[in-house]
């Protein structure tokens, strides 16, 4: 009896202490996730530009960030992958805005270069005004990819506070990005639709 009783324990403390690595794993693997997204936001909200390739391989680890949240076994630990979810998230989206900003920035400017050489070229030739348009609907399809991304962007960036505060009891609040760094970053992406805009407008009334 004693030794079918120890075996018992044995099996017990054996699985107990699995159910605790297992726990272990999963939370030291998120809690580096959330870290590793909020450098990425940081380095994304920052005033200093960069390239289009960079925001895009960020947005393109904080997807796979998700997907491996997602996949990991979050039982014993819910209410951090709860929190760790809904950051990584809106890390992810927020990320995503931002290459979608930056390409459609990059496109608009080469499309609105474009215009307005064409606009102040000699219109003697015969295929002028129709280059005019199709030059014009590339410029006005740009700004609208940057309004739309903009506008989400925007709406994102107000929502991340929230996102925050759920994660914050789990991880050192200082790796996150703080409220006015989020508030002028929210405010150079509305800027930038101002200035867009007003190109558009500008160039329209070159004669």
């Amino acid at each position: 009896m004693k030794a079918i009783a120890l075996a018992v324990a044995v099996v017990i403390l054996t699985v107990w202490v699995y159910h605790v690595y297992r726990k272990n794993v999963a939370r030291d693997a998120t809690v580096a996730s959330v870290r590793d997204a909020a450098e990425r936001l940081r380095r994304s909200l920052a005033p200093e530009p960069r390239a289009t390739a960079d925001a895009q391989r960020d947005a393109d680890i904080a997807d796979a960030q998700v997907k491996a949240l997602r996949a990991r076994d979050m039982s014993a630990i819910r209410p951090l992958g709860d929190a760790a979810d809904d950051y990584l998230l809106t890390a992810r989206e927020i990320l995503r805005r931002e290459a979608a900003l930056r390409g459609a920035g990059e496109r608009f400017k080469l499309n609105l270069d474009a215009l307005t050489d064409h606009v102040q070229a000699d219109r003697g030739g015969a295929d002028w005004t129709h280059t005019a348009v199709r030059l014009r609907a590339e410029v006005d399809r740009e700004a609208r990819e940057i309004r739309i991304a903009t506008e989400s962007y925007a709406s994102l960036l107000d929502s991340l506070a929230a996102s925050q505060a759920k994660i914050a009891p789990y991880v050192d609040a200082s790796r996150l990005v703080d409220a006015p760094a989020i508030k002028a970053a929210r405010q150079r992406a509305l800027d930038g639709l101002a200035r867009t805009e007003e190109n558009v407008r500008r160039v329209t009334k070159l004669r």
